[in-house]
């Protein structure tokens, strides 16, 4: 099948990486229900067949678009900076959040989707274990230990903050929210810092 008529292939090798781009900027503008291999070949200037040599179907197509999408928002975001400093943990989340809304919309989408299409459920169970994973790994190095539930709750937070702007707007109100976040954060480490070591056991008395 030929390109269509206005078609700018992508330079050499980095078509795969122009393909998922396209699959982002789609869902974002049309859901994941517009997602087709007509409509992100359009989008990619690209001839159909480009889709299926690299992701052999629509669903291998979410897929890799999905992860990708994880990698950007980790890459690209400071929810794991690694330096061990809470304040520094999702410090530029506003300002990423405005500047990615097609990302963020991408992702919100494929989670709505995986509750009417469970095979996609994985997937997004994915995305979001390697989020937490990545904010496990920074208040691991803050001094919070393995703490999973926190992890959890403190992406949570950062992740519900994402959604409203993205949905509302109000960057200045996320850095504030997120400001929030860390207090609460530095909250539980003093909380812990400050409980007295558990007593010894009391030796029984000698009759």
């Amino acid at each position: 099948m030929s390109e269509p008529a206005n078609a700018t292939r992508p330079a050499y090798g980095k078509g795969r990486d122009a393909l998922l781009m396209a699959a982002i900027e789609v869902v974002a503008a049309r859901g994941l229900r517009g997602l087709t291999i007509r409509s992100v070949a359009e989008q990619a200037g690209v001839s159909h067949g480009l889709i299926r040599f690299h992701f052999g179907s629509r669903d291998g197509l979410v897929e890799a678009t999905l992860i990708r999408s994880v990698e950007l928002a980790i890459d690209t975001t400071s929810l794991e900076p690694g330096t061990g400093a809470i304040d520094d943990m999702a410090a530029d989340l506003g300002d990423w959040a405005e500047s990615e809304t097609e990302l963020t919309a991408f992702q919100y989408e494929c989670l709505l989707e995986a509750r009417r299409q469970p095979h996609l459920l994985p997937y997004a169970r994915e995305m979001y274990d390697n989020f937490i994973e990545a904010a496990q790994r920074e208040l691991d190095r803050a001094g919070l230990g393995d703490d999973p539930d926190l992890a959890r709750a403190v992406f949570a937070a950062l992740d519900g903050l994402v959604l409203q702007q993205t949905v509302f707007g109000g960057c200045e109100r996320t850095k504030r929210s997120v400001a929030a976040v860390h207090e609460m954060v530095h909250a539980v480490r003093d909380a812990r810092a400050a409980k007295p070591a558990g007593k010894p056991a009391r030796k029984p008395r000698k009759r």
